[in-house]
């Protein structure tokens, strides 16, 4: 079973606003959600890290250069259009 909490950070006692920003490794702003969420048999993949990490990003990095070049000619409003076209067809698309 899963239990979820969300609240503003505004609404948090200052000691539960210290731990949720301490977790965080941020400051929080007012009008950002806190979300916590447990859960019993739901398996959460620790983050890659070190040089496996870097090598991740690296290679993210250089994929959105490849398509950064693909579309430098294309305008910045019709790039918005596709992605907003693109969002709009998986959302309605997804089981």
């Amino acid at each position: 079973m899963q239990k979820t909490a969300a609240h503003y950070a505004r609404d948090l006692s200052p000691e539960l606003r210290r731990a949720a920003e301490a977790l965080l490794g941020q400051a929080l702003d007012e009008d950002e959600t806190v979300t916590l969420r447990a859960s019993k048999g739901f398996i959460v993949k620790e983050a890659t890290a070190g040089k496996a990490r870097d090598e991740a990003f690296q290679q993210l990095f250089e994929q959105m250069d490849k398509i950064s070049e693909r579309v430098k000619e294309v305008p910045e409003e019709e790039l918005n259009e596709l992605i907003d076209e693109a969002v709009a067809h998986v959302r309605s698309h997804h089981e």
